[in-house]
């Protein structure tokens, strides 16, 4: 028999920012899982960066690599990470597609450029610009007949650094127009840190960097999930008893178990978010000062999940997978 397991990832979310570009369809429809996960194992990596559009309802804007037609539409969203910078491991996007879409299959790889910052906003050229090919990278559709995809790139062997100090990046598709259509990055508004993202495309007549704000009268930003470790040149210990600490905890049969200590009482907030951001289970309640043990009664079907954990004004977040 085939067994599940989960693989969870905990950490304190970092604040910086992202964006998107060209707008089509609409999502309608959420995710279906499978059941029967095993134990959880736990994962070293953190999630650095999570802009989560309203998946069920964003539009998609044009971002693709094209060297036939040729169609090139780039989108690029800021993001300011600490002294040493971030190592990536995994990033999350989500997708809307047209104008003759039919398959990710059609999509040999998809870049990850670093832009460098020119006055707020991107540099003309990367810094470093990275290949995931297509064995390591999945498309989930869940949306029809939207085509609506969450697309999860394992980058972990790409060596991926972003520098301290505010950068770009972007997640770009290499698909040709005349064979596969157009792809769309879903973005949202107010969903990372309040600067838009910025989108270029010759095609489309913009041949230089412009903000959402001109293409789209909206300051959009970008849709996606950084997931990996600070690039941390030293690390400072922490004062356990005086601050407050949260980490996940072996669990078994699919059910999320996440350990708080806290140094004073407070308002505890706990959520299990799957991939379209709907939330599938909660927690809300107070508690004093000591450890806890907070859990959700409710098992969690193959797919990816995040949970978010909120105390005494510290969020804490991190990645659940449960695969076959």
């Amino acid at each position: 028999m085939k067994k599940s397991f989960l693989v969870l990832t905990a950490m304190v979310i970092l604040a910086a920012g992202l964006s998107a570009g060209l707008q089509t369809h609409v999502n309608s429809s959420r995710i279906l899982y499978s059941s029967n996960p095993e134990p959880i194992q736990m994962n070293p990596f953190a999630v650095l960066l999570q802009q989560m559009p309203d998946t069920l309802t964003a539009s998609g804007y044009a971002c693709q690599l094209d060297s036939a037609y040729p169609f090139e539409a780039d989108i690029a969203d800021d993001v300011t990470p600490p002294a040493g910078g971030w190592v990536i491991d995994t990033v999350i996007t989500w997708w809307s597609n047209w104008n003759g879409f039919t398959a990710w299959t059609n999509v040999p790889n998809v870049h990850f450029l670093v832009y460098a910052d020119a006055s707020n906003q991107p540099a003309v050229t990367p810094l470093n610009e990275y290949v995931c090919e297509m064995a390591n990278y999945t498309a989930t559709q869940y949306g029809s007949p939207n085509l609506t995809y969450s697309l999860i790139m394992d980058v972990t062997s790409l060596g991926i650094i972003i520098p301290e100090g505010k950068h770009w990046i972007e997640v770009q598709p290499s698909n040709v127009f005349t064979v596969n259509g157009q792809t769309g990055l879903q973005a949202g508004i107010g969903i990372g840190n309040g600067q838009q993202m910025w989108f270029r495309s010759d095609v489309l007549g913009y041949p230089s960097w412009v903000t959402a704000s001109t293409v789209w009268s909206s300051p959009f930003e970008m849709g996606v999930i950084l997931i990996g470790n600070p690039n941390s040149v030293e690390e400072t210990p922490v004062d356990v008893p005086s601050t407050i600490q949260c980490r996940l905890v072996s669990a078994f049969s699919g059910k999320v178990s996440v350990e708080l200590a806290l140094p004073s009482s407070s308002d505890v907030s706990f959520r299990v978010m799957d991939i379209t951001g709907r939330t599938v289970g909660s927690r809300d309640f107070n508690a004093g000062a000591g450890t806890h043990s907070v859990s959700l009664d409710k098992n969690l079907g193959t797919g990816t999940y995040f949970y978010r954990l909120e105390a005494s004004g510290n969020v804490f977040s991190g990645k659940i997978i449960v695969a076959e």
